[in-house]
Parts: structure tokens; sequence; C-alpha cells
């Protein structure tokens, strides 16, 4: 057989299996045979290097789509910040805002001050650091439900729940789906949650903390 039909089959059979496994989604492997492809100086390369500028775009809008995925399961926004050497990272500072008293706040993760109740940058840790009352009459060892809280959006930027939390919580006063115990949901990112009337009811009909004054005054 003629050498340069020989080379000519190669290049259409790797472009056969390039356009496949472009149609199939495989787009890491297609990109490798439309460069095997390429690499025969074809006589028809625009044709060629059409084919794998498409592949090209299509891993492009895969890894866009993987980084906003990423950014939205994070659910926080990143802030520059300057080291004293003039570096320059990234802080992720996740925002937790607490319904019906539609309070917000916002915190440095890794750099809250841990407040000894419920577990480190959980939702009660943040609440108490913030001066802002939320109930946990157990102290915040996940033997109440009186942290009890609701989920409204960005359950998948808290923490996922153990068999020890669920066992509790579902004891709840109205317990119900995206129940979570504010002790025990650590903040990875921006969430917000609803105190239950029962939780808010608890102190004005005769509950109590068990830390009274301990609770510290809201930051200014």
């Amino acid at each position: 057989m003629d050498p340069k039909y020989a080379v000519r089959d190669d290049v259409h059979t790797h472009d056969a299996k390039a356009r496949v496994l472009f149609r199939t989604g495989r787009l890491e492997e297609a990109r490798a045979w439309s460069d095997k492809a390429l690499q025969y100086g074809t006589p028809e390369p625009s044709f060629l290097e059409h084919r794998r500028q498409k592949i090209d775009a299509a891993l492009g809008r895969r890894a866009a789509r993987r980084r906003a995925k990423q950014r939205r399961r994070v659910g926080a926004r990143c802030v520059l910040r300057s080291k004293p050497d003039g570096t320059v990272y990234n802080k992720i500072v996740p925002k937790v805002t607490f319904l019906p008293a539609n309070q917000t706040f916002e915190f440095e993760s890794g750099s809250l001050p841990y407040s000894e109740h419920g577990k480190p940058e959980s939702l009660l840790d943040i609440a108490l650091h913030f001066g802002f009352h939320l109930e946990h009459a157990c102290g915040g060892n996940c033997a109440c439900t009186t942290c009890h809280v609701v989920v409204k959006e960005g359950e998948e930027n808290l923490s996922e729940m153990d068999d020890d939390e669920f066992d509790r919580v579902e004891k709840a006063a109205d317990f119900q789906l995206g129940s979570r115990l504010g002790c025990q949901a650590v903040v990875k990112g921006d969430v917000v949650v609803e105190i239950p009337a029962w939780n808010r009811n608890y102190v004005s009909e005769g509950g109590a903390s068990i830390l009274g004054d301990a609770i510290p005054a809201a930051k200014r």
C-alpha cells in the first residue's frame, strides 16, 4: 500500500475515534486522539484543527462548570488580604443569617475565637460570638434540642449530620426536613437558618439558659 494512503487511513481512524469520544462526552480522550491525528501532517489540517478547537471549547466549558459548582458548594465569598510581606491570599468569609430576626453575621473561617459551647464554628458558636441569643440548655453538648434550627438555604454549606445529632434532633418539637442542632452544625459557607417558634418561646415561657450572663454582649 502506498505509504501516503496508510497515513491517510491512520489520520481518519484517529479522527473518527476523537469524534466518537467527543460525542460521548469523553473529552480528555477525544483530545488525545485529536492530537494523534494532527501529528501526521495531513493535507486537511484545517478540518482536524476545527475539531480540536471544538474539543478544547467543550473542555473549557466543563472546567467552568466545575469551578462554578465549587463556588456554589463553598457558598462564600473570598476576600483578598495582604500579609506583612506583601503577598496576597484568600480568606473564606461565610455569612450566617438567623430568621426571623433577619440578622446576618460574617466571620473569617478558621479565625473565630471558640466560645467553648458546641462545635467550633458551629451555628451556636457563631451566635454566641456575635451576642445573638440561641438557646442551648445543655451547654452545646448535643444533649437537648433547645438549639434546634431549620435550614432554609445553604444546607450543603454545613457539616454532615452524624448519628448522635440525628438521634437527638428528631426528638425536637417541630422536627422537619432541614432540622439541625445549632451546636453540631459547623458552618463552611453561606447559610440561612430559622429558629422555630417553639425554641423562640422557650425562654419567654419559663425556660432559661444555664449560662445566664455568660452569653457575650453583641459586638459593635
